[in-house]
């Protein structure tokens, strides 16, 4: 039988966030809960006390700058890596460290972390780190993380409610996490995701109904990163491009017409799916066979399916026309992409 280790921590009070570096770096995920979606617990790296935010939000890990500069670190430049905020602000990320050992007691982790400067925490696990655990479970009311390890089983719990470690380290609140990434006057938001052993993504599907002889189905699926999968297949469609968005409403009350504009919660101009200035709904075009169908699978970090931002009860519109995505010169490129007139759509709903 394994021997069963605890490692203990800390629990904050409030909200956290996470981040996501690729060529750009998500460092926030909003998801506007009511509960706290990580907790704290301490570790140690090389003979120095640290505190280490495990954060459901972050699918990399972060260290702080201030630590890194202090304990000596050894780091590796980075070249055209930025941290994006969701509202699209971003700062350069410049080092990183490709294999740091923290000892959590008798666990010890290496891994990749990205450092950044935090000020009051100093290290952030993400989903990174939780994908090379295999299967793990989490119970956020308890502040409990459990999985196994070469060693035998290991518990991280986050145990002080008062916001301080057992040798009486003070440990930033959560409600301050808003300012926590803050850097030549970028501010980033603060909210959180949550996780549980039971639930890791969510779900939707909309059923596309308008125009006769043309239909569809597209479903959803927003992992534990924050970003969604796109899967829809369309028949009855002319060959060729057709634009395919998520619009603002979810009203077909007077059908395809009345679901309103492109969902573009930023306030930005129409654009490609690559490009850092589109609406939110600017999933470019779906292409039509010969034979009138046409299949697409994407994932987008734009259209999550929780949080203020959240495309439920919004709509998938599919266009007449191909999508110029922003680039056509057309008086509408900017607004529409002169996609044309709609053919089908429907409204985005939960799955169980």
């Amino acid at each position: 039988m394994s021997s069963l280790k605890a490692v203990t921590g800390v629990t904050p009070d409030d909200y956290s966030s996470g981040g996501e570096p690729e060529k750009y770096g998500i460092m926030a995920q909003l998801y506007n809960l009511q509960k706290a979606s990580s907790f704290k617990v301490q570790g140690v790296i090389e003979g120095k006390n640290v505190i280490t935010l495990i954060d459901t939000g972050a699918t990399h890990n972060f260290i702080d700058e201030e630590l890194v500069n202090k304990q000596g670190l050894n780091t590796e430049a980075l070249s055209g890596f930025r941290l994006k905020g969701v509202d699209d602000s971003s700062i350069k990320c410049n080092r990183k460290i490709s294999n740091l050992r923290i000892m959590f007691e008798d666990y010890e982790l290496n891994d990749e972390f990205y450092v950044v400067n935090m000020k009051d925490t100093d290290v952030i696990l993400g989903f990174r780190w939780m994908k090379s655990l295999g299967e793990f479970t989490m119970n956020l009311n308890a502040m409990e993380m459990k999985f196994e390890s070469a060693g035998g089983s290991v518990v991280f719990r986050g145990i002080c409610e008062d916001g301080t470690s057992e040798s009486g380290t003070r440990v930033v609140s959560l409600k301050r996490m808003e300012s926590l990434f803050r850097h030549d006057e970028v501010e980033w938001a603060a909210e959180c995701f949550i996780m549980s052993a039971n639930v890791s993504s969510f779900k939707a599907v909309a059923v596309l109904t308008g125009s006769e002889g043309v239909c569809g189905v597209v479903n959803f699926c927003q992992d534990v990163t924050g970003s969604t999968t796109v899967n829809a297949k369309i028949s009855g469609l002319k060959p060729g491009l057709h634009g395919f968005h998520v619009h603002a409403m979810g009203d077909t009350t007077n059908g395809c017409m009345s679901t309103g504009p492109h969902f573009n919660p930023h306030g930005k101009e129409h654009g490609a799916p690559e490009d850092e200035n589109r609406h939110a709904g600017d999933l470019g075009n779906v292409t039509a066979g010969e034979d009138g169908v046409a299949e697409l699978s994407v994932t987008d970090s734009q259209i999550p399916l929780s949080g203020p931002h959240s495309i439920i009860g919004r709509a998938v519109v599919v266009h007449a026309d191909p999508d110029d995505l922003g680039k056509g010169g057309h008086e509408l490129s900017k607004s529409t992409g002169n996609a044309g007139g709609r053919l089908v759509c429907g409204v985005i709903g939960l799955q169980g």
